[in-house]
């Protein structure tokens, strides 16, 4: 589980939670921290999908969320991020 206080770390640029084996969704609020240039989130039992509050990181520049157990829609919305260079979701069942 992602904790809920990393939401009072506003100016933090890269979260890197790799084969940790956390679990339960991505949550909702790490698309308010604006200035996350990094997410990678690989290897874990992530399930859920990715929050459509990830398209107001508009400085997200690369984008991991590979070996997870992620289902649903890829948002659309996160075709507006114009940084993004790296974005993987494999080994999930994404759509």
């Amino acid at each position: 589980l992602i904790p809920q206080t990393l939401s009072h770390c506003p100016r933090i640029q890269v979260l890197s939670v790799i084969e940790n084996e956390s679990y339960g969704s991505i949550p909702e609020f790490l698309g308010s921290l604006l200035e996350l240039k990094h997410i990678n989130l690989y290897g874990n039992r992530l399930t859920g999908t990715i929050p459509v509050t990830f398209a107001n990181l508009s400085k997200l520049e690369h984008h991991n969320v590979g070996q997870n157990h992620m289902h649903r829609n890829i948002p659309s919305e996160l075709g507006s991020i114009t940084r993004l260079t790296l974005f993987s979701v494999e080994m999930n069942n994404l759509t």
